[in-house]
């Protein structure tokens, strides 16, 4: 039985909130939140879900004498915060930005997106829906941001296998009036509307060695985790690599291991990257009424992740491969592929080189492509020729032919130059 993970998320502006009728499909939910109205109205539909309240941590001051105390104290705050509200749900702080009364939050959006993209993904869910219905500023604008960067990471993970679904909604209602009588309770509608996020297939453009935006953040990061970043980069160079091997077609790049390495601990990188966000986003203290952050680099790091998501798909994809190519199977399992990530032009083209294949190889023949001609036709730019054949360079490939079998690798000895090739394929 598979379990959807729903996550309704909601930032508040203050604590205080009056009670309002909520129409949701023609059912009245009434409640000081929409979001907890949403809950309920997809529990009477059998679906569950998880409301979290978001806390921009500048609201400190509305609940104690030690705002700098709470914000050091994520928990504490958290509690502090449902108590104060009486609403069950899960309350998450997120980082300020700006100057408010005392405090100043020398902070960024991406700081903020980042922390809320942190939320759905350690939550993993499945269904997000973003509630706008308050705190409508900044911190609105910065919620349909992270969840829109969740949603590709989470497309990215799944882009090869393509085995489940995703969905992001949006929650809207009019402005509320306030109440005429002190009886009366607004009556309002609330609509919900589909976000549908694309992941294009392309190669995350990042840079692991600038995850923040301030050459000194850099250097603070490089020298607290750069050993741990070396394989953040491997792994972001073989996601490019396979990116140009499906799009430039060349198939066997995915049997040799040393042009594409998916043997990484990819979730352990992952988590690397969230030690480096965790301490870029401890708050530190001036000694004033100033509250910093190192600056994290947006692009980078989301790109990073997506980068570790798409990696994710790959390292499925190559457990499904055997350890030696055969031409059949070629055309099978990457007509499939290339259809799945909009690269069908492709499909002709290693039909084409695989038909070359069955034409040119004798049965029983065990050795160089090249071998099967009369010496003609060789490469005058080898380059060129190996992504004009579907990576089949006669010079560089070795079939062997087992009746209509034909298994196709490359020689070792040119392992490295087609890895460059790759990395650069113009």
């Amino acid at each position: 039985m598979i379990i959807i993970r729903v996550g309704i998320f909601q930032v508040l502006g203050n604590f205080e909130y009056e009670n309002v009728r909520y129409i949701i499909e023609d059912k009245a939910y009434s409640h000081s939140f929409s979001a907890i109205a949403i809950k309920e109205w997809l529990l009477d539909s059998g679906i569950k879900a998880d409301v979290f309240m978001l806390i921009p941590e500048s609201l400190a001051e509305s609940i104690g004498e030690d705002p700098a105390h709470l914000i050091e104290n994520r928990e504490e705050f958290e509690k502090a915060a449902k108590e104060k509200t009486g609403v069950d749900a899960e309350f998450r702080i997120i980082p300020s930005v700006g100057k408010y009364n005392r405090l100043e939050f020398a902070g960024s959006a991406e700081n903020t997106a980042i922390d809320i993209f942190r939320v759905a993904c350690n939550e993993e869910l499945d269904v997000v829906i973003g509630d706008v219905s308050t705190g409508l500023n900044i911190y609105s604008v910065i919620l349909v941001e992270a969840l829109r960067r969740y949603a590709t990471y989470k497309k990215l993970e799944d882009l090869l296998q393509q085995s489940r679904d995703f969905e992001m909604k949006l929650a809207f209602i009019p402005p509320i009036l306030r109440k005429r009588k002190e009886a009366e309770i607004e009556e309002v509608n609330v609509e919900m509307q589909n976000v549908n996020v694309k992941a294009i297939f392309d190669t995350p453009e990042t840079n692991v060695s600038r995850l923040c935006t301030r050459g000194t953040d850099n250097r603070e990061i490089n020298t607290n985790f750069g050993g741990k970043l070396k394989i953040l980069k491997d792994i972001v160079g073989n996601v490019k690599i396979a990116v140009n091997a499906v799009k430039m077609n060349t198939p066997l790049a995915f049997y040799h291991k040393e042009v594409i390495n998916f043997d990484y601990d990819v979730e352990g990188a992952e988590r690397t990257l969230w030690d480096v966000i965790d301490f870029a986003l401890k708050p530190r203290f001036d000694g004033s009424n100033k509250i910093w952050r190192l600056l994290l680099h947006g692009n980078n790091v989301f790109n990073t992740f997506f980068s570790i998501a798409m990696a994710k798909s790959f390292q499925e994809f190559v457990k499904t491969l055997p350890e030696v190519a055969e031409a059949e199977e070629l055309i099978r399992v990457f007509s499939d592929l290339y259809e799945k990530v909009g690269v069908e032009a492709n499909v002709r083209f290693l039909q084409r080189d695989i038909d070359g294949l069955r034409e040119n190889v004798p049965d029983g023949f065990r050795g160089c492509y090249a071998e099967c001609f009369d010496g003609s036709g060789g490469s005058k730019d080898e380059k060129r020729n190996f992504f004009a054949h579907s990576g089949f360079l006669r010079e560089i490939t070795i079939v062997e032919r087992q009746g209509d079998k034909i298994f196709v690798r490359w020689d070792e000895n040119s392992l490295k130059k087609v890895r460059n090739w790759l990395k650069d394929p113009k």
